[in-house]
């Protein structure tokens, strides 16, 4: 076993500042992820039990629903980091396109499904307690039509990360978060627990204008670790 020596331990500036800039962004976004939800969750919790009830069902479905398209998200930013890194550019985008694709495919079906037998999806978490799944489908009405932009979200923020470019990362995050907080306050006075699905929606959407433009801008082939080392 090769066992490395002490004098090996050297300080890498360089590549220490690098793994900052491409660590830091993604930190922020995990960080406002989970802090907008903490924040979104003390609204729902003044909405009574069955809003509670049926959101926190809701929440655990729409976890399942997006799970592909964030796997198929990491996987495409593997794929484009290699292949940014071999120089195949016109490879990593044909990748991406099929990726994507894959991507809507699956949440369209999944949304579809959740659509005509939400409900009872829903019974299966929450048992025959009427009030918590209708309120819990009131969020899907809104939001199943809006999951597979989530899909150009994760595959294309996927792939951005992957090439190095991880501050649209946290750019997208936050945006999508404080869009979120905005909505929610606004309207969760007059519309309750359906302000929750609106505020998700047009979080998303702004979301995803920022990666889809971040990526036809074609400034992440700057953005390349590959570039920041030779330079």
């Amino acid at each position: 076993m090769a066992v490395p020596k002490r004098s090996e331990f050297v300080l890498d500036k360089k590549l220490l500042v690098i793994s900052l800039k491409i660590c830091t962004p993604i930190i922020i976004q995990q960080l406002a992820v989970f802090l907008g939800m903490l924040i979104v969750q003390g609204f729902i919790n003044g909405l009574g039990n069955a809003s509670i009830g049926g959101m926190t069902a809701a929440s655990r479905i729409e976890a399942f629903i997006l799970l592909p398209i964030q796997a198929l998200g990491n996987a495409l930013s593997i794929f484009a980091g290699q292949n940014i890194g071999a120089n195949e550019k016109d490879r990593m985008k044909q990748g991406t396109r099929f990726g994507i694709t894959l991507s809507i495919a699956i949440t369209a079906l999944l949304s579809m499904i959740l659509l005509f037998w939400g409900k009872g999806i829903l019974g299966l978490i929450i048992g025959d307690n009427e009030e918590m799944i209708l309120s819990g489908y009131s969020y899907f009405h809104v939001c199943l039509w809006f999951y597979p932009i989530n899909a150009l979200i994760y595959g294309l923020g996927g792939v951005l990360s992957g090439v190095g470019d991880t501050l649209i990362a946290g750019i997208h995050s936050l945006a999508s978060i404080l869009v979120k907080l905005f909505v929610t306050v606004l309207l969760i006075g007059k519309l309750g627990l359906l302000s929750i699905a609106i505020a998700s929606c047009l979080g998303w959407c702004v979301a995803n204008v920022i990666v889809v433009m971040r990526y036809k801008g074609n400034k992440w082939q700057s953005k390349a670790v590959v570039n920041m080392i030779q330079n």
